[in-house]
């Protein structure tokens, strides 16, 4: 580096004096540079910044004062015009310029030293950048190679026989390169700072030295020194910040590079990752293949076993239900009954629930089998995803769809496989069991409707039995009745008989009874003959009963009445044109298939065209398949209808064959109601058309044109044969290509057909049995009944004579003795009553004559006390005198009490006694001595004498009242009369000696008045005390305190001494003003207030009092 000065420039600087401002600052580098050296434990105060700085301004300012000054003082003494000129000598002006010489010199040389320094650093730096560059290139020269060979050794065998790990290992083993390189990247940015870094120190050092040379020169000022070097501190920090700038330029091409670098080894090492996780992937896939055909997979031993079983089972319940068809079918119809058949039932639904649960066992079993199976597929296809997903060849969302797409479909087709033959042999299986359960349900039906009618029939024969035995128990109660009505005749003759008044009609009810008990043996003749008629007729109406029996069960075999005869004809008419209308139809649609074939050749001939065709006439058509249904008809004649002959010689017509109930029985419970309407639909079409066809015809109308005949639309496909209702499918095939459940465990009809024909048999047999030992039952029971009827007659005629002399001997002579008895005991009891009321009236006359007496003792023992009042002359006699009226008062009450409890007892308890003893008179009349007239007629007797007492009753409680009320009147009349003048006489007495609220009011308001003004003076008294004992304590706190105390209490002192003063004055003058008062002549004055709170005391009356003395005054 060459230096940039001059030596006109050092001149320039030598010439310029040195300024103020520089010796501030001089002054002030000086104060820090010293507090910086200053020790810090000394005492003497810190030197800061602004202190110093502010001195050294001070100083500064103070010396350029100084200096101005002299310079104005100089100048003026230059301008004075006496002022000589300054002297200079040469020899000193010589000295002067070597002087200067010699710093210029010195100048010079240690500006030169400065660039030699400055030199040599830059070259030292350079070689340090060269050798920093030549180490990081080699370096990563080095790991290049390494990175290399390493990649080299991963071929594909390599890679199929290494695991994941060994891409940890490439991460690692590029990781470690990685890391060293960014290590060494990171180091050469530091390096690269730390140079420049010593660049920035040296120079710094450098410049440090160089000001310090020249200010030690002193060639030029300092302040133009640290400016000159100043420029170059400035040019080096450009260097050094040039140069920077240049390191991270390069640092970032380095780390470019490096990036790069490395970027290509990443993208290697993902092509070699990708490469062992293609291959792992491939491998994993051609392993899963080859695995998942395995049986372990496809149809594993357990499911062959649990197949296995599920047949066997199958069998078993086959083998089961047949045995409970036949089971049922073994039964006596003797003993079927509704509650067998019910108890098969449930034994069959108990069976079938068994069965059911048995098929559950197998088919959860096959199920579990089957999710255990899918579960191991499951657990390789989760191997394979896991193998999958560990290689990782593809993304996880590829991956999972891979999955799904090929590896999980070939699972769920392996369970779906399983799970559709199980589902195939589960529904062959349940419609199997349903068509079985089906016929047992049905045949348990059949049976059940066979038990319902043996059941009824013999509840009808019980109730045959039980009609036949009410008959003969009606003919008994009917003579029950008509013997209860001549009994109840006889009874009430007899009762006639017992009640008679006299002797006359005694005899007259005798003779009716003789009339009454011939009766009785007319009705025993009559009894006897109704037996006999009931007898005969026993055995028709056993045999009309099992003829209906036999209709009502045969119709459960779809024998029906003869009179169905014509509608089957025309049912089997109908199906016959039916099956010859679909062979015209089919010959028809044959027909036409040959004539398009036809025009079909014709066309496909080199220049022929096809036949012309006719259309066909509707009239001739219909003629001709009226011709061809007559013609089919007479080759295939309807069915005939079959007639049977019961062994109770009844006919009957076959509706249905043992086959056709037989395959109804293959038909579901739940659509049998539809198969049933249907089948109505078409029988009330049916009869429709028979009634019309019977109905009576015009013999002039003309008879009506019969309808078209349509045929039915004919397709190939119908063609194949109808299968049987037995028809079994063949069981599902699983992949061994064996079925796995059998095919021939099914119900035939031939084996139904066979099971009903017995049963019809065994039935026909039963009714014959059955009407055969009901007649030998019915022979024994009319003949012993007949017999029985004729001993019951002739003994009740011989009981008739022996009744009539009972009648005579006992009922006759007792009631002529019970007349003459009862008269003569109801005169005494007349005559006893009627005394008696007599007495009662003589007692109430003597106690009202007692009443009156008494009474008059009262009012003149009252007029006495009356008069005493007015010789009384304390109130103590008044007292004395009132209380001696309310005792007379008291007593006369009791006695008035006393009497009306006696005149009550007789006007009421003695009377209820008498008819109380009326009642005991009746009641005491037994109902077994006496007849209900007769009671009746004494009744009336008493009813009489009731009256007459009720009579004396309401008579004696009116004299009861009447007396009480008089007696009560004057009672009270006396005592008030009495109050009135004892009023007067307290009155009279209270005014003589001022006493009372009226008289002595004004003698207590004197009192109290007195009262009051003595309180006053005591209080007073007792204030003046309190004001003279107040002037005390202030007199005391006078003496106590002096000086300032006084001045500053608000109120004042003397204020509070003025007031306690007045208040003395006042309180003597009030209590003079008392005092006054007491003494005797003085006049009544108002006294001035001097608070509000005083009351206010005189002896004018308020209005109040002037009112309530008022009030007095009226008393």
């Amino acid at each position: 580096m060459k230096s940039t000065f001059t030596r006109s420039a050092q001149r320039s600087l030598e010439e310029q004096p040195v300024s103020s401002q520089f010796k501030a600052s001089s002054q002030l580098h000086a104060a820090l540079l010293s507090e910086y050296k200053r020790p810090e434990n000394s005492s003497m105060p810190k030197v800061t910044l602004t202190s110093t700085g502010k001195e050294a301004v001070r100083q500064a300012r103070l010396e350029k004062e100084i200096q101005k000054f002299e310079y104005t003082l100089q100048s003026e003494v230059a301008s004075l015009p006496k002022h000589p000129a300054p002297i200079y000598r040469e020899q000193t002006k010589l000295l002067i310029e070597r002087q200067k010489d010699s710093r210029r010199d010195k100048h010079l040389k240690f500006c030169d030293e400065f660039e030699k320094w400055v030199n040599r650093l830059n070259k030292n730096l350079e070689e340090a950048y060269k050798d920093i560059k030549r180490d990081i290139t080699d370096f990563f020269s080095e790991s290049d190679q390494q990175i290399t060979n390493y990649y080299q050794t991963l071929t594909d065998e390599a890679l199929l026989k290494r695991e994941i790990d060994f891409v940890e290992s490439i991460h690692s083993t590029v990781n470690a390169h990685r890391e060293k390189r960014e290590t060494k990247v990171n180091a050469l940015d530091k390096r690269l700072e730390d140079l420049e870094k010593e660049r920035f120190r040296s120079l710094e050092l450098f410049c440090n030295r160089f000001q310090e040379g020249l200010i030690d020169v002193a060639f030029q000022l300092e302040p133009e020194i640290t400016a000159h070097v100043d420029t170059f501190r400035e040019e080096f920090r450009k260097v050094v910040a040039e140069k920077r700038a240049e390191n991270q330029v390069y640092v970032q091409e380095v780390n470019r590079q490096h990036q790069e670098t490395f970027k290509l080894y990443d993208e290697t090492q993902i092509q070699k990752e990708q490469r062992w996780r293609d291959l792992k992937h491939q491998h994993y896939i051609e392993e899963f293949n080859v695995d998942i055909q395995k049986l372990e997979y496809v149809y594993p031993d357990e499911r062959t076993q649990l197949y296995d079983k599920f047949r066997k089972t199958q069998k078993d319940i086959f083998r089961e239900r047949k045995q409970l068809l036949e089971k049922l079918n073994s039964i006596e119809l003797a003993a079927l009954t509704k509650s067998i058949v019910e108890k098969w039932i449930d034994e069959t639904k108990s069976y079938n629930e068994l069965a059911s649960q048995t098929i559950d066992v197998c088919c959860n079993n096959l199920l579990e089998e089957t999710k255990k199976t899918h579960a191991h597929c499951m657990q390789r296809f989760e191997l394979i995803k896991t193998q999958l997903l560990y290689a990782r060849a593809k993304s996880e969302e590829e991956l999972n769809q891979l999955l799904d797409e090929q590896f999980l479909p070939q699972v769920n087709c392996l369970n779906q496989s399983a799970r559709d033959l199980m589902k195939q042999a589960i529904n062959y299986y349940e419609r199997i069991d349903q068509q079985q359960t089906d016929i047992i349900t049905n045949f348990g039906q059949f049976f059940m409707k066979i038990a319902q009618k043996n059941d009824e029939y013999k509840t009808e024969m019980q109730l045959l039995m039980h009609n036949y035995e009410i008959q003969k128990a009606q003919a008994a109660d009917k003579n029950d009745e008509v013997l209860e009505e001549l009994t109840k005749k006889l009874k009430e003759d007899k009762q006639k008989l017992t009640e008679a008044l006299h002797h006359p009609r005694l005899e007259e009810c005798l003779a009716q009874c003789y009339k009454d008990l011939d009766l009785f043996g007319e009705e025993y003749e009559r009894f006897h003959q109704d037996n006999l008629a009931i007898a005969n007729q026993h055995p028709n109406i056993i045999r009309n009963k099992h003829q209906l029996f036999e209709k009502s069960v045969l119709s459960i075999f779809e024998l029906v009445d003869p009179q169905k005869e014509q509608f089957l004809q025309e049912k089997y008419r109908r199906i016959a044109e039916i099956k010859i209308k679909y062979l015209i139809a089919k010959e028809e649609y044959n027909k036409k298939i040959e004539e398009e074939k036809l025009i079909e050749e014709a066309k496909n001939k080199k220049g022929g065209k096809p036949p012309a065709t006719k259309p066909k006439d509707p009239k001739k058509f219909q003629q001709e398949l009226e011709d061809r249904m007559k013609q089919l008809l007479k080759e295939q004649p309807p069915q005939e209808v079959a007639k049977y002959q019961s062994p109770l010689d009844q006919q009957f017509v076959q509706f249905r064959s043992t086959n056709e109930i037989a395959e109804r029985m293959y038909i579901p419970p739940d659509e049998m109601e539809q198969v049933v309407a249907k089948e109505k639909s078409e029988t009330d079409e049916i009869e429709s058309y028979l009634q019309q066809q019977n109905a009576p015809k015009d013999p002039k109308a003309k008879p009506a044109a019969p309808p078209p005949i349509e045929l039915p639309n004919y397709a190939p496909e119908e063609d194949v044969p109808k299968k049987s209702v037995d028809f079994a499918e063949p069981p599902p095939i699983n992949v061994l290509n064996q079925a796995v459940l059998e095919k021939d465990a099914i119900i035939t009809i031939e084996y139904l057909s066979s099971l009903l024909n017995q049963t019809k048999q065994k039935l026909f047999d039963y009714i014959t049995s059955c009407l055969n030992f009901q007649n030998q039952q019915a022979n024994v029971s009319d003949h012993e009944f007949i017999k029985q009827s004729e001993k019951q007659r002739n003994e009740r005629q011989a009981q008739i004579d022996p009744q009539k002399q009972e009648i005579k001997n006992t009922i006759y002579v007792l009631r002529s003795q019970q007349i003459t008895m009862h008269k003569k005991r109801y005169e005494r009891y007349a005559k006893q009553l009627v005394e008696r009321i007599d007495d009662q009236t003589e007692q109430i006359n003597f106690l009202l004559e007692g009443g009156l007496l008494d009474m008059k003792d009262y009012i003149q023992e009252q007029q006495t006390l009356k008069n005493n009042l007015q010789t009384a002359t304390t109130l103590a006699k008044l007292q004395g005198i009132q209380n001696t009226v309310k005792e007379n008062y008291f007593k006369f009450g009791e006695k008035i009490n006393d009497l009306e409890q006696k005149l009550s007892y007789l006007a009421n308890q003695e009377l209820d006694v008498l008819l109380q003893k009326n009642k005991d008179f009746m009641r005491d009349c037994k109902p077994n001595e006496y007849f209900k007239e007769e009671l009746e007629w004494y009744q009336q007797m008493m009813d009489e004498h009731n009256a007459t007492i009720v009579k004396h009753k309401e008579k004696r409680t009116q004299r009861l009242e009447e007396i009480k009320k008089v007696l009560t009147a004057k009672r009270q009349e006396q005592l008030d009369k009495f109050e009135q003048e004892y009023i007067i006489a307290v009155e009279d007495l209270a005014a003589k000696d001022g006493t009372g609220k009226k008289y002595g009011r004004p003698k207590r308001i004197a009192q109290e008045k007195l009262r009051t003004e003595m309180t006053k003076c005591e209080k007073a008294q007792e204030c003046i005390n309190f004001k003279i004992q107040e002037l005390k304590d202030h007199y005391d706190l006078f003496k106590k305190k002096q000086g300032d105390y006084f001045a500053n209490l608000e109120p004042s002192f003397s204020i509070k001494v003025r007031k306690i003063l007045s208040g003395t004055l006042v309180c003597i003058k009030r209590y003079a003003a008392h005092i006054e008062a007491l003494k005797p002549d003085n006049k009544v004055v108002d006294m001035p207030r001097t608070t509000w709170k005083e009351n206010k005391f005189d002896t004018i009356l308020e209005n109040e009092e002037q009112q309530d003395g008022q009030k007095d005054d009226r008393k």
